[in-house]
């Protein structure tokens, strides 16, 4: 998800006129009232933490890790992402997190093993198996059928079957794509 620079310009505010400090161990703390609370960070469902940050009244809905690598991580070639070192998405430790470049943060998922890289059927929104690529390749490709028809008898777009017959998707086993 691309970081929005709003929010950040947000949070560096909040951090500046000291109404939120973040800890050594990462947590993030409200001064609301010169009243010291430990803000609570919501787990999302894409496994990020998450915090509110208000100023003058409004709140702002930010992902734990970036207010904790604002605070806390010089970023000094300006990098856009905040990677988490082990992998863990809810661990803010400042020592776990570091500023990376997209390709950095993509380069870091696949040498992990955190990049879900499944393809065909066994990715889990896939609508059709490889029996029915199979079919739709060689009925389409024996003519007298439109790709609108196949697209209704199989519950997808015209634009899937169209990638389908061209081998842009569901590639053939020789044609996959290097590791």
């Amino acid at each position: 998800m691309r970081p929005d620079p709003k929010k950040d310009e947000h949070v560096r505010e909040a951090l500046c006129l000291g109404l939120y400090s973040v800890t050594d161990e990462g947590d993030i703390v409200s001064h609301y009232q010169g009243k010291t609370k430990t803000l609570k960070q919501s787990v999302m469902t894409d496994g990020y933490c998450r915090v509110g940050i208000a100023i003058d009244g409004k709140v702002v809905y930010v992902k734990a890790h970036r207010v904790v690598a604002l605070a806390k991580i010089p970023n000094p070639d300006d990098k856009p992402l905040v990677n988490h070192k082990d992998g863990i998405k809810a661990n803010n430790h400042p020592d776990n997190l570091e500023w990376v470049t997209k390709l950095e943060n993509a380069d870091h998922a696949v040498k992990a093993g955190l990049y879900n890289n499944r393809v065909g059927e066994d990715c889990h929104w896939s609508k059709l198996s490889q029996a029915d690529v199979n079919a739709i390749r060689s009925v389409y490709g024996a003519g007298g059928i439109s790709q609108d028809a196949l697209a209704a008898r199989y519950g997808v777009r015209q634009g899937t079957i169209s990638y389908i017959v061209r081998n842009i998707n569901w590639k053939p086993e020789g044609l996959k794509l290097a590791a």
